[in-house]
């Protein structure tokens, strides 16, 4: 191996290293692990799913999306329907359970 094929291979091990490590893809990013409090605004939140339990999403629960975050909430909250209500009168329902 010459002097500059060494640096190169230990670059793309370790690059193949991280992305093993961190998973990539929708459902990491939208399963829900604990609920927040809901301090959301209708107007601010673009639409909410709905989250069932699953082999790597443990819990239900409804997943707000505000911007490029989301939210989530205990599906059975009074805010959360609340929140629901409002987004639903609106048409901005994603998708219902998903697993």
């Amino acid at each position: 191996m010459t002097m500059y094929g060494l640096p190169i291979l230990a670059a793309v091990c370790c690059s193949l290293l991280l992305l093993t490590l961190f998973p990539v893809g929708s459902e990491s990013a939208s399963c829900c692990l604990r609920y927040r409090q809901l301090r959301l605004k209708c107007k601010d939140t673009h639409h909410y799913s709905l989250q069932n339990i699953n082999g790597s999403c443990d819990m239900r629960a409804v997943i707000f999306h505000v911007g490029q975050k989301f939210v989530c909430a205990d599906p059975n909250g009074k805010r959360t329907k609340h929140l629901m209500a409002c987004l639903d009168n609106k048409g901005r329902t994603r998708n219902r359970w998903h697993s």
